[in-house]
């Protein structure tokens, strides 16, 4: 009897076995397959339809590469303009491993579309000692300007202007609700910096705000904003 006892306790654990193994197998296809739907939803630009298959692998139980679908599903979120599911998805990301400069920069950017200035410009404080980009740098002293944060503004445009800058460092500048131009960053940096000398104090730095926005059109000609801000500053 108890040989007998011992027998059926392995086929039961075999059977268990191949059950869990059979579950597995379905688990991997049933992810492969969302995978692939997400993939094609991506190529046609299709968010909505990759936003679900994102949701759904994430739901499934699966835990296949969970951190990685869901910076992917964060990333599907800011293209979708669904800044409020970013914002949400993202502090919870954020939270677990604050290392994650992508997922940080996600973060700030849909606070940031909310109108959330105060919370962006917390987040980016945190983002850029980690990143140390000139980008984020100049997103921060937009935020910390828009805020009324004029000394804040100006020590970060200046901490931005002494990092390493590559050809390719682009930025656009909205010329109004509907156009953009696309100039140089470091362009960029120089017009803002003149915006902030300007707000700071006019009349004292009315030298330092000259010498600013000639140096954005040094760097870039036909940027139109700081042809304006200059022609306005010296009326």
């Amino acid at each position: 009897m108890k040989k007998k006892s011992i027998f059926s306790q392995k086929i039961l654990l075999a059977l268990c076995l191949f059950v869990l193994l059979a579950s597995c197998q379905n688990l991997r296809k049933e992810h492969n397959a969302r995978v692939q739907i997400y993939q094609r939803a991506m190529d046609y630009n299709d968010y909505a339809s990759a936003a679900n298959a994102l949701l759904q692998m994430l739901s499934s139980g699966a835990n296949i590469e969970t951190r990685q679908w869901q910076d992917s599903l964060a990333y599907v979120y800011i293209k979708m303009g669904n800044y409020v599911a970013c914002e949400a998805l993202c502090t919870e990301l954020v939270d677990q491993d604050s290392f994650r400069t992508e997922t940080m920069e996600m973060l700030a950017l849909s606070q940031r579309n909310q109108n959330k200035l105060i919370e962006a410009a917390q987040t980016y404080q945190r983002l850029v000692p980690k990143s140390k980009n000139v980008h984020h740098c100049y997103i921060l002293a937009q935020v910390q300007f828009e805020l009324n944060r004029f000394s804040e503004a100006l020590s970060t445009v200046q901490m931005a202007m002494q990092l390493p800058l590559r050809p390719d460092d682009w930025v656009e500048v909205y010329i109004n609700d509907n156009q953009v131009q696309r100039v140089p960053i470091e362009a960029a940096l120089a017009q803002l910096k003149g915006q902030v000398l300007q707000a700071l104090n006019p009349v004292k730095n009315h030298l330092l705000v000259k010498e600013a926005y000639e140096l954005a059109l040094a760097v870039s000609p036909d940027f139109w904003m700081v042809k304006q801000n200059l022609a306005s500053f010296e009326q």
